[in-house]
């Protein structure tokens, strides 16, 4: 009798563990696919993620913001300070006003801004992040996506160049339209005074010949 009790209770034992393991197993694998999914969608975007617990200091972060920071993780351990070091000095200030402006209005964290890599590459990110408070309303914690414009900054700069040059271009033809239309009335005027100079020497040909014509007339009448 006591091992029947046994056995029902290890068959239930093993029912039991099945029907907790199963969904477990299903969590992880959809645990797993969200990640994948999310790698890849950051690989993709050229976009990683990172998080700081502002009371403890951990900072975690993404495969995708590493390659983005082109940072050899073999060679060092990767940290917030080392990230902090990464910022352009011209851009420090910028980025440390953005946050205060984010956790003092409990609004999203938003810097546009360059990185100094540790090969000398300066990259230009857009930083977005998500701050989380705690009981007493301080802050504790911040998601952040960074994501890679450094192409976008060299197309607006080109784009932006390009438009200099144009904006130079007509600006040259302007004044070169100016000056030949300057030159033009000039020519028009010189050419007015010899017209009118004409017409005088035209009216006195005229009025000689008319007196010139009389004379005759008196002398044979």
């Amino acid at each position: 009798h006591y091992f029947k009790i046994l056995s029902v209770l290890l068959f239930c034992q093993a029912i039991l563990t099945i029907a907790i393991k199963s969904p477990i197993k299903l969590l992880f694998a959809k645990l797993e696919k969200r990640q994948y999914q999310l790698k890849k969608a950051q690989r993709i975007g050229n976009m990683g993620s990172w998080e700081l617990n502002l009371i403890t200091s951990d900072f975690t972060w993404s495969n995708q913001t590493l390659l983005i920071l082109e940072f050899d993780k073999s060679a060092t351990t990767f940290s917030y300070p080392i990230f902090l070091e990464m910022i352009h000095p011209d851009d420090c200030e910028e980025r440390k006003k953005n946050f205060i402006a984010a956790v003092e209005n409990q609004s999203i964290y938003n810097s546009i801004h360059r990185l100094v890599l540790m090969n000398g590459t300066i990259k230009f990110v857009h930083e977005r992040g998500e701050l989380s408070y705690d009981q007493e309303n301080n802050p504790e914690k911040i998601n952040c996506i960074i994501k890679d414009i450094t192409e976008q900054k060299k197309n607006e700069e080109e784009i932006l160049r390009l438009n200099i040059n144009l904006e130079n271009m007509i600006m040259e033809r302007t004044i070169q339209l100016e000056e030949m239309n300057c030159e033009l009335e000039a020519t028009n005027a010189t050419l007015e005074e010899e017209i009118s100079e004409r017409q005088k020497v035209e009216e006195k040909i005229h009025k000689l010949n008319d007196e010139l014509e009389d004379k005759v007339k008196e002398r044979t009448s």
